[in-house]
């Protein structure tokens, strides 16, 4: 129906120029026309102005935990900003290769090493919601007091980038080559629309911004910016300490924390506002925004701990029983 009323509206269109064309002498037809042209024009102008859809911005900061001692990152909280499976495959990539902590250690805290860290694990949890198609379900599960979420794809055409040109796309990440959660099984990798294009800037020192890097993906009706900047870093573990089984001074001798800001940003093409596949882009757009300040938002993290920290406490003080 909808692209009846538009072809038919494209034909008195065309058929009102060629009167108009055809009766160029006559003042009134061309004074009708003009009123007509300019009301056109002016209705297109406010659903380009008014009618475009509202940029998206979601602003944070994350926080990587690492171990004084070894560099190595800190695995033994209930929740963290980093996926489980990357943790473990940095772990082991920094064990292989220990000029990569030599060069750490010459920072001080470690902060831009890890900042490749982050980026790499925002890749990684693109790679996990979208492994085969740029559309999917999101369905949270429980078991007791852990929670999570269950991604399921929908059978829509998409572009898909493969481990190996990930890879290429984040060459001088530190953790570039480190693969995603379904390694180089052929047909998955990171989902994207037909005609996405994956631009990622590594990590780097920039003289007026400090510490930066981006990911950003573009198409024709919408183009989404992840902005991650570092922040600050210190020894010690914040509050987290009593999760950890230690007290403040103990923290500060064997942690170090390195804290950045994640700036998710969509904006919409408002000249293709009413394009038929806007609500697909913007549901697609919205999900990654919301996803990723699910997954690495601080404020998140340390009120799922806290939790997780007063349920172990009431488990503790519930009276034993014994059976003979």
């Amino acid at each position: 129906m909808r692209n009846f009323t538009f072809f038919g509206s494209a034909v008195l269109y065309l058929i009102a120029i060629f009167l108009a064309y055809w009766n160029r002498d006559s003042e009134k037809v061309l004074t009708t026309f003009m009123v007509g042209l300019t009301a056109l024009i002016g209705s297109l102008l406010a659903v380009v102005v008014f009618g475009a859809e509202p940029p998206i911005r979601k602003a944070f900061s994350t926080a990587i935990m690492i171990r004084s001692q070894d560099y190595l990152p800190y695995e033994d909280l209930p929740y963290s900003a980093l996926p489980m499976g990357i943790v473990i495959d940095a772990r082991e990539k920094l064990k292989a290769h220990p000029e990569l902590i030599a060069e750490a250690r010459k920072e001080g805290f470690a902060n831009m090493l890890y900042q490749n860290l982050l980026q790499r694990s925002v890749v990684y949890w693109l790679e996990t919601k979208y492994p085969t198609s740029w559309q999917s379900d999101t369905f949270p599960v429980t078991l007791g007091g852990a929670s999570g979420y269950v991604f399921q794809s929908k059978p829509v055409s998409s572009r898909i980038f493969g481990s190996g040109e990930l890879a290429q796309r984040m060459q001088g990440n530190k953790f570039g080559d480190v693969v995603g959660p379904l390694g180089r099984a052929p047909g998955f990798g990171l989902a994207v629309p037909k005609e996405t294009e994956l631009e990622i800037t590594v990590p780097h020192f920039d003289p007026n911004k400090g510490e930066v890097s981006e990911i950003r993906l573009r198409n024709r009706l919408c183009t989404l910016t992840v902005d991650i900047r570092g922040a600050e870093s210190g020894v010690g573990a914040g509050s987290y300490f009593a999760l950890m089984g230690m007290n403040q001074e103990q923290a500060q001798k064997l942690v170090m924390t390195d804290q950045y800001s994640m700036v998710v940003t969509v904006s919409f093409n408002r000249f293709l506002a009413g394009h038929p596949e806007m609500p697909k882009y913007k549901q697609w757009a919205s999900d990654i925004a919301n996803g990723l300040e699910e997954q690495f938002d601080e404020r998140l993290m340390w009120s799922k701990s806290k939790e997780w920290l007063f349920f172990k406490h009431a488990i503790a003080t519930l009276p034993h029983t014994h059976s003979n």
